[in-house]
Formats: C-alpha cells, sequence, structure tokens
C-alpha cells in the first residue's frame, strides 16, 4: 500500500512539476509577445515622430523660402526705384547744368574779351 502510494505521489509530483514547466512556458510566450507588441507601439510612436518632425521641418523650410524670395523680390524692388531715381535725378541735374551753361557761355566769352 506505501508502494502504491508513493507511485501516485511520484505521479503527482511529476504532474505538478510539468503543469509548473506548461505554465512558465505559456508566461514566457505572453511576456514575449507582451513585449514585441511594447516595441511594435515603441517604433510606431517614434515614427510618428519622425513624420510630425519631418513635415514641421519641410513647412519651415518652406516658409523661410518664401520669405526669402519676398525680401529679396522687395529689395530688388526697391533698389531697382532707387536707381530709377538716381538716374531722373542725375538726367535732370544734367539739364539744369546744360541750361546754366548755356546761359553764361555768352558771359564768360564776354569776360575772356575783356581779359584780352
Amino acid at each position: 500500500i506505501l508502494n502504491a502510494e508513493q507511485v501516485k505521489l511520484n505521479d503527482t509530483i511529476a504532474q505538478a512539476v510539468k503543469e509548473e514547466a506548461n505554465i512558465r512556458e505559456e508566461t514566457k510566450v505572453r511576456i514575449g509577445n507582451m513585449e514585441a507588441e511594447n516595441d511594435l507601439e515603441v517604433q510606431r510612436i517614434k515614427d510618428r515622430m519622425h513624420e510630425s518632425t519631418a513635415k514641421i521641418t519641410a513647412e519651415a523650410e518652406k516658409e523661410a523660402a518664401e520669405l526669402l524670395a519676398n525680401t529679396k523680390l522687395e529689395t530688388q524692388t526697391l533698389l531697382s526705384s532707387a536707381q530709377l531715381q538716381v538716374a531722373k535725378n542725375r538726367a535732370d541735374a544734367d539739364r539744369i547744368m546744360s541750361k546754366a551753361e548755356g546761359k553764361i557761355a555768352p558771359w564768360i566769352g564776354k569776360e575772356k574779351e575783356y581779359e584780352t
């Protein structure tokens, strides 16, 4: 009887060890799945972050390029306007000088006649 009881006990212990091994294996699999899911979620978040960063950078670069182009255009327009005004002023000055020289030419001629 004792021997039969020992066999039952040994069988129960073996069954318990087997169940423990199964539970440990299932737990490892579940933990591995959880880790894989977490890694995947972390990668998704990183991908979204990189996508958002790239989008923001692209928008900022586009806006900076537009601002630079507009500034260059405005600067060129102002410079052209200033150059046009300079040309007009020089033309006016040349016209006034020519007119003045035309008026004083006879006086200079008379002055030279007087000096000689």
